[in-house]
Order: C-alpha cells, then sequence, then structure tokens
C-alpha cells in the first residue's frame, strides 16, 4: 500500500509574510516621494506668487493706481520675518506701514532665509518709473531640507526673476 502525498494550493504564513512586507516597503517609498513633491510644489507656488505679488506692486506704481486718490503714493511688498507665521503683504504708501492692499501668511512649511529670522525687507517701487533701488533678494526655502530654495530678485531696473 503506497501513501500518496497531496499537494497544497494554499499560501504558506511564509510566502504571505514576504508578500506582505514587500507590499509596506513599497508603499512607504511612495508616500516618501508623495510628501516631497508636495512640499517642493508648495515652495515653487509660494515663489510664483511673491514673484506676482511684487510685479503687480510694481505696476500699480507705474499707472499711478492708488488705494487714496487724494495721494500719489508709490507701491511696495513688505516682507516680515519677525513674527510667527512669517508673512508677506503689498501696500500703498511712501514708508512701510502703508495702507495694505493684500497680506499673505507663509506656508508653515516654508521659510524665509531673506529676510533673516527676526528681521524685514521693503521693496519700494518708485511711482511712474517702477524702478527700486538697490537690487534686493528674497529667499524661501523648505524647513525640512534647507537646501530646497527659491531666490527672487528684485532688479534696480524693476525687473523681477526668480
Amino acid at each position: 500500500m503506497k501513501k500518496t502525498l497531496k499537494s497544497s494550493s494554499g499560501l504558506t504564513l511564509i510566502e504571505l509574510m514576504l508578500v506582505l512586507t514587500i507590499t509596506a516597503i513599497i508603499s512607504s517609498v511612495g508616500i516618501i516621494n508623495i510628501f516631497n513633491f508636495k512640499a517642493n510644489q508648495d515652495l515653487d507656488n509660494t515663489a510664483k506668487e511673491i514673484v506676482a505679488s511684487l510685479r503687480e506692486a510694481n505696476a500699480k506704481s507705474i499707472t499711478g493706481d492708488n488705494l487714496n486718490p487724494l495721494l500719489n503714493e508709490r507701491w511696495g511688498v513688505h516682507f516680515d520675518n519677525t513674527s510667527s507665521p512669517a508673512f508677506y503683504e503689498i501696500f500703498n504708501g511712501d514708508s512701510y506701514p502703508g495702507t495694505t492692499f493684500r497680506k499673505r501668511i507663509l506656508n508653515p512649511g516654508l521659510e524665509f532665509e531673506i529676510p533673516v529670522g527676526g528681521s524685514s525687507l521693503d521693496v519700494f517701487f518708485d511711482k511712474l518709473t517702477g524702478i527700486t533701488n538697490p537690487t534686493q533678494n528674497v529667499k524661501i526655502r523648505l524647513k525640512t531640507d534647507t537646501s530646497k530654495f527659491k531666490i527672487i530678485s528684485i532688479n534696480s531696473n524693476g525687473s523681477i526673476d526668480f
């Protein structure tokens, strides 16, 4: 009498654990990449928003658009790194604080490197010409990875680059 062995068609516990481990590793790498992608997108979008705010203040200075029609004041952007959260705002006036046009809070995952902590920076655009003096820079970076940053240059001729 011969004994025959039946073949098993199920998974062993070791095979199941191996598949789950590989799935967990692949998933964790994917999640980390998604978070890094989102942080980089936040940095890019904030840099574009700052550039748009600077260009808007520049255009308003050139056109003479004033919040108070009785005054002929220039426009500027104030970058404040003295408080938490850091912010920037477009304002109308010959000095800061003038009349605030729009204020934006910096994304919690980002920080200003320029202006340095505890200081602020004002960028003024001259009336009708839109020039600013001297050339100034604003630098924002990721809090989690300070090697990732954007520098926005406001040139003395009023052009804005990043």
